[in-house]
């Protein structure tokens, strides 16, 4: 079966209209923290886009520093354009863009983009900076919670970087997709992510001296992302990123769900792009301790391979029912992210 016809969530005519103040004041979200994401793109669909950035600026997230590799369609510039007169999304774009999408280079520039958005939110009066990618959300537990909430307990603190879990989606099967985030019958897995297993971070841009990006899923008060590690920096050099308690602290209030690919056209195009690139040593690394990444990888570098075979990788790593060992979240589905996206359309 093909999941994936269905309408879109948010159309882009309720999407234009929507008044994201008028929105959090109803649904009673503190004004306090000012709450930023910073995210790289290259090519996010409308649907997603559009889904992707309900979901923040009505979860509480006052702004968003956008960096945009490559070209932008009519749809994509559509979903932007009120979010950009509103001074909700700042918009870095680079049209002509066509640096590697190796994992390596991908990550550098990410790190480059968060540093230099942590001066700008910091400049604007924001009290944290997430690192987000597009295709993952931010998910209170607590269904009454929102980010800013979330985050507002750390107002105050000295700790650097706030840490968040990760699950990873599980797809219904879909050749195409106009609701990536809110089907109701995806799951999330909880442990032998296929992609990272990390978590993701927010910066405490109030407190006080240096920040620092560690790695792409931390933040330090020292910068040592491209230092070899030292026994003297311990924890600070963890090879995930700082994870020492002068630092960093993990919140279990809400979980970073990450829906890598939530369609075979999409799986394709990502992957495509990835086998195009120059590899480092690095990136093979990578792609040896995370097979799904590098059976795409070998999947379409080349024409061998036929697009029945293709799909049967992508369904195996990424769709329902799951490997044999799966273990899925029982309270957190699909069905909780839909009620959640419904919940704040109301």
């Amino acid at each position: 079966g093909d999941s994936g016809v269905a309408a879109p969530l948010i159309t882009q005519e309720a999407f234009a209209r929507i008044c994201f103040e008028t929105l959090r004041r109803s649904a009673a979200i503190p004004t306090q923290p000012h709450v930023a994401i910073a995210a790289c793109t290259r090519g996010c669909p409308a649907d997603r886009l559009r889904e992707w950035l309900f979901w923040h600026l009505a979860e509480g997230v006052r702004l968003v520093f956008l960096r945009w590799e490559g070209p932008m369609d009519d749809h994509q510039q559509a979903v932007l354009q009120g979010p950009c007169d509103r001074g909700e999304v700042a918009l870095t774009c680079l049209r002509h863009c066509k640096q590697s999408s190796g994992f390596q280079a991908v990550m550098v520039r990410q790190m480059k983009f968060i540093q230099s958005s942590m001066e700008a939110a910091r400049s604007r009066g924001c009290d944290f900076l997430l690192h987000l990618d597009d295709d993952e959300l931010l998910c209170p537990y607590d269904c009454g919670d929102s980010i800013s909430n979330v985050l507002r307990r750390h107002m105050g603190s000295d700790l650097k970087c706030i840490h968040f879990e990760n699950f990873e989606a599980v797809f219904p099967f879909a050749s195409e997709t106009s609701r990536p985030f809110s089907r109701v019958e995806t799951r999330f897995r909880t442990e032998m992510q296929v992609l990272y297993c990390n978590g993701k971070s927010a910066a405490n841009l109030k407190a006080p001296g240096d920040i620092f990006c560690s790695g792409v899923h931390h933040f330090c008060r020292y910068n040592r992302s491209f230092s070899s590690p030292s026994p003297e920096f311990g924890l600070h050099d963890d090879p995930i990123g700082c994870t020492h308690p002068d630092c960093c602290i993990l919140n279990d209030a809400a979980v970073v769900l990450h829906f890598d690919c939530p369609s075979l056209s999409e799986w394709r195009e990502k992957f495509r792009a990835r086998a195009k690139s120059k590899l480092t040593d690095e990136d093979k690394d990578e792609m040896t301790s995370f097979p799904f990444k590098k059976e795409s990888v070998d999947a379409l570098c080349g024409s061998d391979v036929s697009a029945a075979d293709q799909e049967q990788i992508y369904r195996r790593w990424r769709c329902l029912p799951g490997r044999d060992t799966e273990v899925f979240d029982e309270d957190l589905t699909g069905a909780t992210v839909a009620e959640r996206f419904s919940s704040r359309m109301a």
